[in-house]
């Protein structure tokens, strides 16, 4: 693999340079494939750079999803948000006795180690905490 070069570069420059070709070339997909082959390639280009280490923080290739509605015109949350977060925490905690009762460690659950028995498996905790 190539290293990237230390020495600072005028990206911008370099693509205002670059891009009535890169424009061409994908103008040119688009006729021959197609939309879908443009979104093919933009779609392989993406998972190539990703897997380069570059990492891409704009929606615009993740999905088409755009919010129609403003923040400020969206409706009040219609259900009681801390009614929710204790159900979740009910939920949680059933989860839990679920599990380390048969290991033998619920009484002194949190404080054992969950290796009391050769049943007791704390990778079987680990997905509701």
């Amino acid at each position: 693999m190539s290293e990237v070069p230390t020495t600072p570069v005028d990206v911008s420059a370099l693509l205002d340079a670059d891009w009535p070709e890169w424009r061409s070339a994908l103008e040119d997909i688009r006729r021959e494939y197609g939309n879908e082959g443009v979104r093919a390639l933009l779609r392989r280009l993406q998972e190539y750079s990703i897997d380069q280490g570059v990492t891409l923080s704009d929606a615009l290739l993740n999905t088409p999803y755009t919010n129609s509605i403003g923040p400020e015109e969206q409706p009040p949350y219609p259900g009681d948000l801390e009614l929710e977060k204790r159900i979740e925490n009910i939920i949680r905690w059933n989860a839990a006795a679920m599990i380390l009762r048969p290991c033998g460690c619920w009484p002194r659950w949190p404080y054992c180690n969950l290796r009391v028995s050769s049943n007791c498996n704390g990778n079987r905790v680990s997905p509701y905490f």
